[in-house]
């Protein structure tokens, strides 16, 4: 029997579609026979595609015209839409309503794939919504303060300039005019009395006058009399320690003293008896003998205190928050430090004392960024600060493992080498042979394209210097039990961690120019933006708030004009627009650029490009990932596809992107390098155009027109790859937007690995079979490298092997001096790992395997020296994650 070249393709599981009066399940298709000895019967199958319409709320859209090439039908009250009696090929997949803009998937649908579920979306309306929102407060440099609005992995969704000018704000967070929308009372941080409140637009709706005769007041929220409504609270730190208690309208109801002399402290607001009405939750910034944490009722009868994360006859100042934090239908009382410590510790009391929970959410003054951009748990992108690097420290010097004045005495230590001849690295003199025994050469490369990572230290801006956390509550994973939000009080990083320690979320909130001084919750938010299809006439008149939307045959020109506030844009040409300080530009489909000078640097593009959806899923690998069509778009006006400006930089070369799963192939006929892209964006004014590879494992483009590809190394053939896996007891793939390959131990339930793609193949012999292989590892004894054995759409055999990665890359990649005690960590794309531990600087090779379970005891890594793991007669060393999770390094000599 002649082999089958080409790649098979099982049939696609639906994607479960669970609203009212639909199936989760699709009929199955025909099943054909063929009658032996008798004529094989052809049917041409019929293919479906079928899904829901949603808006960017996540919102299901009714009577929108859905089409998939020619084809078109129209979805109905609950968003659902069915598309039959189709043929086999690639179409886009778009939606047409009056003032909304959809993305455009790529389907493909062939004879293994007769049946396809989807949900399509808008990327641009009428409204800008958010469910479980962070909202946080910063001083901007040069832009004075900025109340943003993100989602739980630093996704911005709406930011404001309230319009003061104080070193910093101080907010609050709730849905004070009961419009299902929150909104956010500000006022400023050591300067000022009054309290302002905005809606989530950053519309001024409402004004306190407090009592307070100090500067900087701070406004909580809550139902304190159980009649449904918000009352205010104010607190007025001196000349009296006192909370001030006010209606909605703004009627006094009453004083509540809360010290008899002059203190400074925090409060929040929260039911924690559970009859409905609120109680006030006093505590002590500044350390003392005496209890720190007071609890009140409204009518300010004292009904108990206690000491918290006492140390010894000390019971240090607190930052308060209220919330459901364990199982218990009860609040529990939040409490983290307010003062600088080596360890800034967390914890969790009930309304007696009773400590329900503690772990530690930042070590050491460190300020160091876990996910560098990425969420830990689901790869995703896009965070508020327009930076993809933590590669400053505060004091603006290129090092961020040391402290002031270390560079200079480590410099004579370091030596440059030239990484498998494509990037240039300074390692330690003690690093030197294993990179060389690695195929490193020393001395720097003879050329090689930088990436545009590194940021530019702020210069001459004074940040506010703030002392120990900020903190909040809520449940941003929408399971009922509520997260702890912190963050270093005019730091840049927030955390969110589960009270077990766990920590489930990192992001940048904020770039180097800014620093948070405050932090807040709020269940949902709703902006407004008018949608308009032309501009004023007027050219002074400036583009603010709105969405601004054409059409393909005829987009609005925004030319010569001043962009305000959050513009939304689709089907648009812009030209020589200028941005106010605060302005944020948002682009969707068919958005060009007159000029490569008028795209701002840092712009997200990625949503004016079609997404890949893949109909051809490969069985058992699960891609939490569309990839981006290059192969349509242009950005800059009247240029070709992102994709030709890419083949331009290496002319000769079979470059192409696959339709059915968005690979990026270079062709070299015995080598084949295949990349998926993830995301776009405006890389720096001045980088050059090229191809450079991180040791994070991205490969990244940018075009002589300044298109910022990310990409990561995927595996070539999925099938054969899946098919390898399970042969070794391995299930469950997932393939995420880092470029990270888990899986599931079958024999081992408390075990998974992780690895990532080599970035090439080669043609093997055609005696090797097709499945997984392994050999002895280059580098280090008794242990194997692992690949698999394919065959290409061409019917060459492969060969594609598989690399050992880090179970947190970003997390490594981005640690500081005091956020683990090992420093210096590189990672190399085939698995290679060197860092210093104390004086000793080490080289090992990364296990796949990854044990999970643990418990977590502190917040930040730690790097464990062990027993010789692998019978060479080298001590090993076990990395612990945040997570519990532990990881072996077997180490080179």
């Amino acid at each position: 029997m002649a082999q089958d070249t080409t790649e098979p393709a099982p049939n696609a599981e639906p994607i479960p579609i669970d609203a009212v009066g639909h199936s989760n399940t699709l009929p199955s298709p025909p099943v054909i026979v063929d009658d032996p000895g008798q004529p094989g019967t052809q049917i041409t199958l019929e293919f479906i595609v079928e899904g829901q319409v949603l808006n960017e709320a996540n919102q299901f859209l009714s009577d929108v015209e859905v089409s998939l090439g020619e084809w078109k039908t129209t979805s109905d009250a609950n968003g659902y839409y069915q598309l039959v009696g189709l043929s086999a090929g690639t179409y886009p997949l778009t939606g047409e309503k009056a003032g909304y803009v959809f993305e455009t998937q790529q389907i493909t649908l062939d004879d293994e794939n007769p049946v396809l579920s989807t949900v399509l979306r808008t990327v641009a309306g009428g409204t800008i919504a958010g469910e479980r929102v962070i909202v946080t407060g910063a001083h901007v440099c040069k832009t004075n303060n900025r109340v943003s609005f993100m989602t739980e992995v630093g996704e911005p969704i709406y930011r404001f300039d309230p319009g003061f000018d104080s070193q910093g704000i101080v907010l609050s967070a709730a849905d004070f005019d009961q419009d299902q929308s929150s909104d956010v009372a500000v006022s400023q941080l050591a300067k000022g009395n009054d309290v302002y409140l905005f809606n989530a637009k950053g519309k001024h709706f409402v004004s306190i006058a407090t009592n307070s005769n100090d500067k900087g007041a701070n406004t909580q929220f809550g139902d304190l009399d159980g009649d449904g409504k918000t009352e205010i609270i104010v607190a007025q730190q001196s000349p009296g320690s006192r909370l001030y208690l006010y209606q909605a309208d703004g009627k006094a109801i009453r004083a509540v003293p809360v010290f008899q002399e002059a203190t400074p402290f925090h409060f929040a607001v929260g039911d924690l008896t559970g009859d409905g009405q609120a109680e006030l939750i006093v505590t002590k910034a500044v350390s003392g003998t005496e209890d720190n944490v007071y609890v009140y009722d409204a009518e300010g009868k004292l009904l108990t205190s206690f000491r918290a994360l006492a140390n010894g006859d000390k019971a240090p100042g607190v930052v308060v928050a209220v919330g459901r934090v364990t199982q218990a239908d009860q609040m529990a009382i939040v409490l983290g430090l307010a003062e600088t410590s080596e360890t800034y510790q967390v914890a969790a009391y009930q309304m007696n004392g009773e400590l329900l929970g503690e772990f530690s959410a930042f070590s050491d003054l460190e300020n160091i960024a876990v996910t560098n951009r990425r969420a830990i748990r689901d790869g995703r992108d896009d965070d508020d600060d327009d930076d993809d690097k933590d590669d400053k420290d505060d004091n603006g010097d290129k090092d961020d493992d040391k402290e002031d004045g270390e560079e200079k005495a480590d410099k004579t230590e370091k030596a440059l080498i030239c990484h498998k001849g494509r990037k240039t690295l300074e390692v330690s003199q003690n690093a030197v042979p294993a990179h060389l025994a690695s195929g490193s050469t020393l001395g720097a490369c003879a050329s090689e394209s930088t990436d545009d990572d590194s940021e530019n230290a702020n210069a001459g801006c004074q940040l506010p210097d703030l002392k120990g956390l900020l903190l909040t509550v809520g449940d941003v994973s929408g399971d009922g039990i509520a997260e702890i939000i912190v963050s270093l009080a005019g730091g840049r990083e927030v955390r969110v961690y589960q009270l077990n320690g766990e920590l489930v979320q990192s992001f940048f909130a904020v770039d180097q120019t800014a620093a948070l001084t405050a932090l807040s919750y709020g269940e949902r938010m709703a902006v407004d933006l008018p949608v308009v299809t032309e501009l004023p006439s007027d050219p002074e008149v400036p583009v603010e708030d709105v969405t601004v939307i054409g059409t393909p045959d005829k987009p609005v020109v925004i030319e010569n004009r001043v962009i305000k506030g959050t513009v939304r844009v689709a089907h648009t040409v812009i030209v020589n627009v200028k941005f106010d300080v605060s302005a944020r530009l948002v682009v969707g489909p068919g958005v060009k650029f007159r000029h490569k000078k008028d795209i701002p640097v840092k712009l997200k593009l990625t949503p004016a490009f079609p997404k890949i959806k893949k109909a051809k899923r490969v069985k058992g690998m699960n891609v939490t990932f569309d990839a981006v069509d290059l192969t349509q778009t242009s950005i800059v006006e009247d240029a070709p596809p992102v994709l030709e400006d890419i083949k331009v930089m290496f002319p000769g070369e079979n470059i192409t992107q696959n339709v059915d799963d968005g690979h990026i192939e270079v062709d070299q006929g015995d080598n084949v390098y295949a990349v998926v892209p993830v995301e776009v964006e405006q890389a720096e004014e001045n980088a050059p155009a090229g191809v450079s590879m991180t040791t994070d494992g991205r490969v990244i483009f940018i075009t002589t027109r300044g298109q910022r590809i990310v990409t990561y190394a995927t595996p070539q053939h999925g099938t054969s790859f899946v098919m390898a896996l399970e042969q070794n007891g391995l299930s469950d793939l997932t393939f995420n937007i880092t470029g990270q390959l888990a899986v599931k131990m079958t024999q081992h339930k408390s075990k998974r690995a992780c690895a990532r793609a080599a970035l090439g193949s080669e043609v093997v012999t055609a005696e090797m079979s097709v499945g997984g292989f392994s050999v002895a590892s280059p580098y280090i004894l008794n242990r194997r490298l692992s690949g698999y054995v394919f065959v290409d759409r061409k019917g060459k055999k492969r060969k594609q092997y598989v690399y050992p990665m880090a179970a947190y890359p970003e997390l490594l990649m981005n640690l500081s001096i005091k956020g683990s005690n090992a420093k210096q960590i590189e990672l190399q794309q085939d698995g290679l790992v060197t860092f210093t531990l104390g004086t000793r600087v080490l080289v090992g090779v990364l296990d796949y395997e990854v044990t999970v379970g643990g418990k977590a005891e502190r917040a930040g890594v730690e790097f464990s020296t062990t027993d010789d793991l692998n019978g060479d007669r080298i001590e090993d060393i076990v990395i612990t994650y945040p997570t519990g999770e532990t990881q072996a390094v077997y180490l080179i000599e």
